[in-house]
């Protein structure tokens, strides 16, 4: 005992530095202990949202898939059913309305596509801006 108290009171200054370090260490552990709070709040935070939106969509997909509903989503879909194919239909009278046209229009007697056309060319010189 009587060393230690020779040095204590032979290294007053040492002491100093000695409990400074220490509050230190203790301000730099304070701050990572509270890192790791807001870590762990923002995981939980998130974690929290992710599991309301899981839950939403639960909500959400029993009410869709609910057994009282399933008469009515039949229905929707067989009419849906019905007017795809009356539309389908439509367009394929039409279609065939269209090729028969053709077919028609290619029968009587047109001019080549190939053929050169008659063109004046004083008409197209005439376009061309003069220079200055």
């Amino acid at each position: 005992m009587c060393f230690v108290v020779l040095i204590s009171k032979l290294c007053p200054h040492r002491q100093f530095e000695l409990k400074q370090q220490k509050e230190e260490l203790v301000q730099q552990y304070s701050y990572q202990i509270q890192e790791t709070k807001l870590k762990h709040r923002k995981i939980r935070m998130k974690f929290e949202n992710q599991l309301q939106q899981l839950m939403g969509q639960h909500k959400n997909l029993c009410t869709v898939f609910a057994p009282e509903r399933l008469p009515a989503e039949v229905q929707s879909s067989e009419y849906n059913t019905e007017q795809l194919l009356k539309a389908e239909h439509q367009k394929l009278q039409q279609l065939a309305h269209l090729q028969e046209q053709l077919s028609n229009f290619q029968d009587t007697e047109m001019p080549l596509v190939g053929e050169p056309l008659i063109y004046d060319e004083s008409f197209y010189i005439s376009c061309i801006p003069e220079r200055v």
